[in-house]
């Protein structure tokens, strides 16, 4: 699977049957959209399996979860009918104790800092519907949140992942580099995993803990 999550399958494409195949797989746990660069064409009928998929809530089914990026926020007002606004507040970001109380986030650290573009990608707390909540914030501005839809979830974390792709090159210097590239790639991966631990922790439990409520 890819970060910590299980069996991990993918859409082929935005074509209506590509949406339908997948989201129609009673395997088919939870939802990820990755960060965009361009907002997929999502038809009517791929829009209407979307809300039917998340309305429906069943067990872990019902979730779908958007990685930041500024397409990403369109795209939740446009599938979903919000009116999320981005906003920027740097970090720390503060977890909400009465929110995540039993949930899966409860136990993760009571702050997290930005990471990678993280700075561009949050959600003004005001704009999330009465019934969504803000798991980590600051000053009003959300990087992790859900929103109920019908017995379903449709959240956003605000982080793109992309320091990880640096992870592989320094594996292969750490295990093939000189003693000082060696020791200097095990130096950087150390510090990536800090700065990445508690945002992948993040991910892990808005996908596992479909009940926050």
């Amino acid at each position: 699977g890819g970060f910590g999550v299980g069996d991990v399958k993918y859409i082929e494409s935005s074509s209506d049957a590509d949406v339908r195949s997948a989201l129609w797989d009673k395997d088919c746990e939870a939802v990820v959209i990755p960060p965009l660069h361009d907002i997929p064409d999502f038809g009517p009928n791929a829009v209407k399996d979307f809300q039917a998929y998340v309305s429906q809530g069943f067990k872990n089914h019902g979730t779908v979860l958007f990685l930041g990026s500024s397409v990403e926020v369109h795209l939740m007002n446009k599938m979903f009918g919000y009116e999320l606004q981005q906003d920027f507040k740097p970090g720390p970001y503060y977890k909400s104790d009465r929110h995540t109380m039993g949930t899966a986030l409860a136990g993760l650290p009571e702050r997290v800092n930005e990471l990678g573009n993280t700075e561009s990608l949050g959600i003004l707390k005001s704009s999330i519907p009465p019934e969504g909540l803000s798991f980590y914030d600051s000053f009003g501005d959300s990087v992790a949140m859900c929103a109920r839809y019908n017995l379903g979830r449709v959240c956003y974390l605000a982080q793109d992942f992309h320091p990880l792709q640096d992870m592989p090159q320094l594996q292969v210097e750490m295990e093939n580099g000189s003693d000082e590239e060696a020791a200097e790639a095990e130096r950087r991966l150390e510090a990536l995993g800090r700065r990445t631990d508690t945002w992948l922790a993040m991910f892990q439990s808005m996908l596992t803990n479909p009940n926050a409520e």
